[in-house]
């Protein structure tokens, strides 16, 4: 795999490492095999939770603490809105004058990973305070390694999105798939995410603005109910096929987009 080489091998000069997860569904988008690396290089590491503008206040303070009992040292800022960094910038600043003492370093460079779509070139634009790395809503976006120098003694290297063997109900989580991928598998994709908002924290309250009501979710797990409410929905939305066929492919694409750009406030409080 050769987005897992590049990490590896970015990893062997680095003085410290930021995972960038989604806060939404935050425990399914962190890596443990990537942690593992990351842990028995033993330098520093943090847990940077990416659209957190879109978790109400008390529920941060929950899930910080939740984290911070599993080892993890949390930061939750969101790239979007341009918040929540100051506290990352502190800590750099802290770990420069540790590692200037002990290795007599000016300068330091980290390491920046995580799954495809979890906003890890917008987080580096923000602290850097202008785009320098290219950012997409399409997964995969990055391609190779990225060089991205924050100021005079702070440089990251984002990494590409780290693809390891997947499920497709966390694919749809993550929002992996493109979004001019074939009809079909766009509709896949929608039946495992609609099955993972009606559980989260206002995802049946989302869910309804594109038609769907609470009675009508309890039997979406089964296949064959799905494909005949969306087609349903589709048509009430008007997303149809000349005549009166709905088209479903289109209706996916655009909660599929939703959800990939942040649009849709729902999340797991685990």
């Amino acid at each position: 795999m050769r987005e897992y080489y590049l990490f590896k091998k970015a990893l062997n000069n680095v003085d410290l490492a930021l995972e960038i997860v989604d806060s939404r569904f935050i425990l399914d988008s962190t890596i443990k095999k990537a942690e593992e690396l990351v842990k028995k290089k033993e330098i520093p590491f943090a847990l940077i939770i990416n659209k957190s503008d879109l978790l109400d206040k008390k529920d941060i303070n929950y899930l910080e603490k939740k984290l911070r009992s599993k080892g993890y040292l949390p930061f939750f800022v969101s790239a979007r809105k341009r918040l929540g960094t100051k506290k990352v910038r502190e800590w750099l600043g802290f770990l420069r004058k540790k590692i200037n003492k002990e290795k007599g370093k000016e300068k330091i460079e980290g390491v920046v990973f995580g799954y495809p779509n979890v906003g890890k070139s917008s987080f580096l634009n923000v602290l850097k305070g202008k785009s320098s790395a290219g950012t997409s809503s399409i997964p995969g976006f990055t391609k190779g390694i990225q060089y991205l120098r924050i100021n005079k003694w702070l440089r990251f290297i984002d990494t590409p999105g780290l693809f390891f063997p997947l499920d497709l109900r966390k694919k749809a989580l993550l929002g992996i798939i493109n979004p001019n991928a074939d009809p079909q598998d766009l509709i896949d994709s929608l039946w495992y995410l609609i099955i993972e908002l009606k559980e989260m924290k206002y995802g049946l309250i989302e869910l309804e603005k594109y038609g769907f009501k609470k009675e009508e979710l309890k039997n979406i797990n089964d296949w064959d109910y799905f494909l005949k409410l969306i087609e349903k929905k589709a048509k009430e939305m008007n997303y149809k096929i000349k005549s009166d066929k709905a088209d479903l492919g289109r209706f996916a694409k655009k909660i599929i987009v939703d959800w990939q750009k942040g649009k849709i406030k729902a999340y797991k409080l685990y």
